[in-house]
């Protein structure tokens, strides 16, 4: 290794953010894409004490668009034109 490191260098994959349940449990949670990341303390631990965590993805809902991002978008044709290309011609055959 360049840096005498036994340890290559680190890809930052996702940011977690600790949580305090209402029960006073703390969890990770955060983002990997299109997933939420729950990352649990489970009541099992290894042989040797060890505690082990559990990690559940589900389905993210979508985040909310903030202004500055709709703006730098620009102007959106609204679904129903966006669809147009897909729409079938009235032909008597539709292929």
């Amino acid at each position: 290794m360049k840096n005498g490191s036994d340890h290559p260098p680190s890809i930052p994959l996702t940011r977690l953010f600790e949580r305090t349940s209402k029960k006073g449990t703390h969890y990770l949670t955060g983002r990997l894409g299109a997933a939420k990341i729950v990352v649990l303390k489970s009541n099992d631990t290894t042989d040797d004490g060890t505690p082990i965590w559990n990690v559940l993805l589900s389905p993210a809902p979508p985040k909310p668009a903030t202004e500055s991002a709709v703006k730098s978008r620009g102007p959106q044709p609204d679904a129903e034109a966006a669809r147009d290309w897909q729409r079938p011609l009235n032909d008597a055959i539709p292929f």
